[in-house]
């Protein structure tokens, strides 16, 4: 099926010189500001205030645009709206960042595509072939072909009827977009040529906490091509049994890693899975709590679901955490030093502010990201966060009594597997100031679309 993709999308261009006539003669007002029984009157007079009236009024057709500017009808895709949009799709093919304003613009062509089309058909096809790319990963290819087929017959459409002079194509990054969907072919090929496909892995950090939550969160579809591993820090426990409905998972099994003297939340089972396994791990990991839904989202769709299903279709994702929010703790030297030093064995640490990163450690990994580490970095680290020693870093050591108490209180926190929040995505190999995922061009689309809190942005032009 890969192959019939990618011959499809490769003849998509026979069709730019084809020709179809319309099924119907349009409303010669079509497309105007005043069709549909709108009229200049009713939306624009100063009776209406300031900005006309608001019920005329969508994301295309404003009071701008329809009363004090050109019709919209012949303005086309000069249009204010169009005209932002296609700078946010250039800006996205170019350089791998999805703004917000591009992820809620595209969605609303497509809400209302017929009219879209026939006010700037360039633009349509735009927005159609961002949904192909988005949903490439997570649909069946079966569903992948169709919209294909759909867009080149909007394409075909739109050469035929336009008017001479009318339709620019040059001016759309139309052949990145179907360029990108050809490297995302090429992507699932490669991943299906391995023997094991799908090979994912959900690593499951677990003690006895409930997770009834599993059966909401993870779809049928997904679940028999997805093995799980149920890492367990407490003793006397069955984290098989736990797992609701294990029989339609692909595989459901146990690891037990001994968490103490101390315990580390989520830390010993993540550096504990990889210690265990380095030399069988699979192709993604995707690593989760035990209380997920209030991380990323309780039912679905969830961003952890769509990257199993993702993953398991052919998606390669080297690394991304999946949380909603951005680390908002600060970066405290006297905390984070020592523990930098002694994961990295580094004698020097970075600054307050040149770490940044997601929130609250629920992540997809690939192996050849976690490889970067070797064995022996895992086991260290899974002494280090279990160890007393690590917590005996702070200041003030004239004075012992001081610092006992406070090491005691910092323990009965687990102080150091929330530091670890920092920490992970250096771990596997990312840069200290991870990105956010809209703005990582190392992912596929539909991670960039998903759980986007623009709270944490700093660009107002978004």
């Amino acid at each position: 099926m890969g192959s019939q993709l990618l011959a499809v999308i490769l003849l998509l261009q026979l069709f730019r010189t084809g020709s179809r006539a319309v099924d119907q003669k349009a409303d010669e007002n079509a497309g105007s500001c005043w069709s549909i029984g709108f009229t200049h009157e009713t939306c624009c007079g100063s009776e209406h205030g300031p900005e006309g009236n608001t019920e005329c009024w969508d994301d295309v057709y404003t009071f701008e645009s329809c009363c004090l500017g050109r019709d919209l009808k012949e303005a086309g895709c000069d249009s204010g709206f169009f005209t932002r949009f296609r700078g946010l799709v250039w800006e996205y093919y170019k350089e791998g960042r999805s703004k917000p304003a591009l992820i809620q613009q595209w969605p609303r062509i497509l809400a209302n595509y017929d009219a879209r089309f026939l006010l700037c058909a360039p633009a349509a096809l735009q927005a159609h072939l961002l949904q192909i790319e988005e949903r490439g990963f997570l649909e069946r290819p079966e569903s992948v072909m169709e919209q294909l087929l759909s867009y080149t017959q909007n394409l075909q459409q739109a050469t035929g009827a336009a008017a001479p002079g009318r339709l620019d194509l040059k001016s759309w990054p139309l052949e990145l977009g179907l360029e990108r969907l050809r490297q995302n072919v090429r992507i699932k090929a490669r991943q299906m040529r391995f023997r094991n496909f799908p090979d994912v892995t959900l690593v499951l950090s677990y003690c006895r906490e409930e997770l009834s939550w599993m059966n909401a969160s993870f779809s049928r579809r997904v679940m028999p091509l997805v093995d799980v591993v149920v890492v367990a820090k407490c003793v006397d426990v069955d984290g098989v049994a736990a797992v609701p409905f294990r029989h339609l998972w692909r595989s459901v099994e146990q690891l037990d890693v001994e968490d103490l003297p101390l315990r580390a939340d989520e830390c010993s089972a993540y550096l504990g899975y990889l210690h265990h396994n380095y030399y069988k791990l699979p192709r993604h990991m995707v690593f989760v709590h035990a209380d997920m839904p209030e991380h990323i989202g309780a039912g679905r769709p969830n961003i952890v679901d769509d990257t199993l299903r993702a993953l398991s279709r052919g998606a390669s994702v080297p690394f991304a955490h999946l949380g909603n929010n951005r680390v908002t703790m600060r970066w405290n030297p006297h905390l984070m030093t020592p523990l930098w030093k002694g994961l990295f064995g580094s004698t020097i640490a970075p600054a307050p502010g040149e770490v940044s990163t997601y929130c609250c450690s629920h992540m997809v990994v690939s192996r050849e990201r976690a490889l970067v580490r070797s064995r022996r970095f895992y086991q260290t680290a899974l002494e280090l966060v279990t160890s007393p020693a690590s917590y005996f870093y702070l200041p003030a050591k004239w004075r012992p009594a001081q610092q006992s108490k406070a090491a005691d209180f910092d323990m009965k926190g687990r102080l150091v597997c929330q530091n670890m929040m920092f920490l992970w995505h250096v771990i596997f190999g990312a840069p200290l100031h991870l990105p956010h995922r809209m703005y990582d061009p190392s992912l596929p689309l539909f991670l960039k679309t998903r759980n986007i809190r623009t709270v944490y942005l700093e660009d107002d032009s978004l």
